[in-house]
């Protein structure tokens, strides 16, 4: 097989051309002066020859051998296309068409599309042994220049898709500012104030919950200087969902049963419950949330690079915004369509800021939604971890609860950021995530328990 330098060559192909736009078709034409007829006929004695007509196509798989085409007549279109990207490049008469060192293994297939009548010669490892030395040499000198102009090629395409790509991150940028002043305005601030707190035992708690350096003890005292609170603990613990044999009467005892992550999750889910609206819209928002913080709680703990406790509380709070919006959508209905066009992100991340919860929180609830369209290393430092550790749990919900198909082009970028392999979102939710949950299912609440179950029998 020819081998030239162009098999060292890298690109990166990340465009999208359209071949009813002539300004995006890309030429490759290289003059067959220099192939004697004698070579001619060599070559068309030895080499397999195809011939097309206009219109036809050959599909070429990725895994097949790499493949040499000499254009002895006509021109043609080659077409591949990866899991990010396409492209379609003409080749003319004279032309060779060798384009894997430049693409690898990242093309899951190519097209050739005959432009006119098409007449190839596929240069092959066996045959291509037996070329005189001055054959060879123009066939690689070809091979180069070809590669050489490609290469030119798609890094023009590449500059376009960067400046495409800066352009639309600015426009994303004045819409998030946008939103931000709408939401910083005097009215709606002032309707946000008025939104009722959470109770003062769930802030505490969630600030002993969220401090490394809190035991048991801290925990215990907490629970028991409120009495509603201690109550709801018990009354967990001595369900029929545990189902210990004797009565459970000591709050230390509860906690040491319980855990801490499902004494965090209990709380801080009451205590939502009791600020919240009752209607049906709500309660389903704040099942899903629920649902997404467990597994995002399951991913951090996997993950090693994220606190559980902190990312279940950002995801259990994720989607207030969407509650809050409800409710005021139904308090003052004479402008509910108004309260649509606000970020409900960035409403949830007022709220949250106006209740003295940590930035941690509300600083990754108010970005959340930026992991969809922009990479992790894009992201704040400081909160993209937590960032990608909700989006990857919010992305697994969807899979394993809702049956959706993902949203997000980093998703594998997310997981290696998080000290996971790269796969695709489907793939990790079967793979890792659901055995997981499966495996700790007894830990979770009766609610969540049978959310799983329900689904993995479907």
């Amino acid at each position: 097989m020819f081998h030239s330098r162009g098999d060292n060559l890298k690109v990166d192909v990340n465009f999208k051309t359209n071949k009813e736009a002539p300004a995006n078709r890309k030429s490759i034409s290289l003059n067959r002066d220099d192939l004697s007829e004698g070579d001619l006929t060599f070559l068309f004695n030895i080499c397999p020859s195809k011939r097309l007509q206009n219109g036809q196509l050959i599909a070429l798989s990725s895994d097949a051998d790499d493949f040499i085409f000499l254009i002895v007549k006509g021109s043609a279109f080659l077409s591949f296309r990866t899991e990010e990207s396409s492209a379609r490049i003409e080749f003319k008469e004279g032309s060779i068409l060798h384009v894997s060192p430049l693409l690898g293994d990242r093309a899951a297939s190519y097209e050739l599309t005959a432009d006119r009548d098409l007449t190839l010669l596929e240069i092959t490892d066996d045959k291509s042994a037996y070329f005189p030395d001055k054959i060879k040499q123009i066939i690689n000198n070809k091979i180069e220049l070809s590669l050489s102009l490609i290469k030119s090629k798609l890094l023009y395409q590449n500059n376009i898709l960067s400046k495409t790509v800066k352009a639309f991150s600015q426009y994303l940028s004045d819409i998030d500012l946008k939103f931000k002043n709408a939401t910083a305005s005097g009215i709606i601030q002032d309707l946000i104030k008025n939104i009722p707190k959470l109770p003062t035992f769930a802030f505490d708690l969630v600030s002993k919950l969220h401090d490394r350096s809190a035991d048991t003890k801290d925990i215990v005292n907490t629970i028991q200087s409120d009495p509603s609170l201690a109550s709801m603990v018990l009354k967990t613990i001595n369900s029929s969902y545990y189902g210990f044999a004797e009565k459970i009467t000591d709050v230390y005892r509860a906690v040491l049963l319980l855990g801490f992550n499902n004494i965090y999750q209990l709380v801080l889910s009451q205590g939502l419950a009791s600020v919240m609206p009752k209607e049906p819209e709500s309660l389903e928002i704040q099942k899903h949330s629920t649902l997404v913080s467990v597994i995002s709680q399951e991913i951090a703990a996997m993950s090693g690079k994220v606190n559980p406790p902190s990312i279940a509380t950002t995801a259990l709070l994720h989607d207030i915004g969407r509650i809050v919006t409800l409710l005021l959508k139904l308090k003052y209905k004479n402008i509910a369509p108004l309260f649509d066009l606000l970020d409900s992100d960035q409403i949830g991340a007022s709220l949250l800021r106006t209740w003295g919860l940590p930035e941690s929180i509300y600083a990754v609830i108010e970005d959340q939604g930026k992991a969809v369209f922009i990479p992790p290393g894009g992201l704040k430092p400081e909160h993209r971890f937590d960032i990608a550790a909700l989006y990857v749990g919010h992305t697994c919900h969807e899979i394993i609860i809702l049956k959706k198909k993902p949203v997000g082009a980093f998703f594998s970028d997310c997981l290696v950021l998080l000290g996971f392999k790269p796969k695709s979102a489907a793939d990790f939710a079967a793979q890792d995530i659901l055995p997981s949950l499966m495996k700790n299912l007894r830990r979770f609440p009766e609610h969540v328990r049978n959310s799983f179950l329900g689904k993995v029998a479907q």
